[in-house]
């Protein structure tokens, strides 16, 4: 039995795993047409005033609600 609970243990952290590079992954994709390192830009509050609208006020917020 000891090794059916690690193999679920090891699934639960791989969908966490795969969850948490999703919502990363949505939070640079989108219809603005913002680069990668735009995004990133962003993300850092570096970006055009544009581009911080749209990552902070529209992307992180719908991939929180997502993920809860």
């Amino acid at each position: 039995m000891p090794n059916k609970k690690k193999t679920h243990s090891l699934i639960l952290i791989l969908m966490g795993v795969g969850v948490l590079f999703l919502a990363l992954a949505s939070v640079f994709i989108g219809s603005s047409h913002m680069t990668l390192s735009e995004g990133f830009a962003a993300l850092m509050r570096k970006g055009t005033a544009a581009q911080n609208r749209i990552i902070w006020n529209i992307r992180i917020p719908r991939v929180l609600a997502a993920v809860i």
